[in-house]
């Protein structure tokens, strides 16, 4: 076999690599700086998906997704929440994660000049509610955090969240998600939503052709197991739920990250 072409190891670690759709040598902070995300049709966001995964497709190590990705990795993540207007994560993340939604004070200000509130608003998808207030994805209380769940979840759970989020019923048995970006458009004025998961959450999403891109971070790592995909897991695949078109390509330190538009569900 050859030798590796341009290893990571001949490239300083403050460069990074423009692949696609023209090559040149870059800086880290430039991949996705000036992110702009179309509008969305008038009655949902523009719905992006943004993952981390190993070589092999694992989403998380000992069930969560930290320690997969590296610090820009980490650094595009908050990037990419800067150009939405929402954030939106699954119940079954929140528990794993302890997510934080907030973007760093640079990003807030450039938010701010643009007449945007400093920080994207806050959503949970839940249908039981066992979610704790005291987590860091509350901590902007109810005016920036919004919980969508089900008829029939607890009462006194959502009493127990009126203190820090904005607590709303939409479905049965799970959260309508049709419905929930129809809200999220309609009511909060969410034009462009970036959802992170978890797995399940993104794979209904996909399956209801309501997603409209994929950020994908592919960190050259493998890690067995059986864990899901960014798209749930569980079983064999039946089919291909959706077709995507390379947009752009960057890679930093052995580690590649992948934008896509679904063009075809």
């Amino acid at each position: 076999m050859g030798d590796f072409v341009a290893s990571a190891s001949a490239r300083p670690p403050e460069l990074a690599e423009r692949l696609l759709p023209t090559w040149a040598e870059i800086r880290p902070e430039d991949i996705y700086a000036g992110l702009a995300l179309p509008e969305g049709p008038t009655d949902r966001p523009y719905v992006v998906l943004n993952m981390v995964a190993t070589v092999d497709g694992q989403v998380a190590i000992g069930g969560r997704a930290s320690g997969i990705g590296s610090r820009l990795d980490r650094a595009l993540m908050r990037r990419i929440r800067a150009a939405c207007d929402a954030v939106m994560v699954g119940a079954a993340t929140l528990r794993a994660e302890r997510v934080d939604p907030s973007v760093p004070d640079e990003l807030a200000e450039a938010r701010a000049v643009r007449g945007l509130p400093p920080r994207p608003m806050a959503v949970a998808i839940s249908a039981t509610l066992d979610l704790d207030p005291s987590w860091r994805f509350f901590r902007h209380g109810p005016d920036r955090t919004l919980v969508l769940t089900t008829t029939t979840a607890p009462r006194d759970r959502a009493e127990a969240l009126a203190g820090s989020a904005t607590v709303e019923r939409i479905g049965g048995d799970s959260v309508d998600l049709v419905e929930a970006l129809a809200r999220l458009r309609g009511r909060y004025g969410v034009e462009r939503l970036v959802v992170e998961g978890g797995p399940t959450l993104n794979r209904q999403l996909v399956a209801l052709g309501l997603v409209d891109e994929l950020f994908l971070t592919l960190a050259p790592k493998l890690a067995g197991g059986g864990g899901p995909s960014i798209l749930g897991g569980g079983g064999p695949a039946e089919k291909v739920m959706a077709e995507l078109e390379l947009g752009s390509l960057h890679g930093w330190d052995g580690e590649l990250f992948f934008r896509y538009r679904i063009v075809q569900g």
